[in-house]
């Protein structure tokens, strides 16, 4: 059964399109439209409210510091 609930997850991954694809095939999780904040992003929904967001991992310095 998909989880009904999830607050708010970023994850940073080396590989956003399996990690993507493992929430929406493991836990049922919707792809859906995310913003363009001029790096790429993905967004998982439960219903219409975003709940999971996977960015890839190193892709700016700020992400070390």
């Amino acid at each position: 059964m998909p989880p009904k609930f999830l607050e708010h997850a970023l994850i940073l991954t080396h590989d956003p399109i399996a990690t993507q694809d493992w929430w929406r095939d493991a836990l049922g999780l919707v792809e859906g439209d995310a913003p363009d904040f001029g790096f790429p992003v993905h967004w998982l929904y439960i219903g219409d409210q975003d709940v999971v967001h996977i960015g890839k991992a190193n892709h700016s310095d700020h992400q070390n510091e």
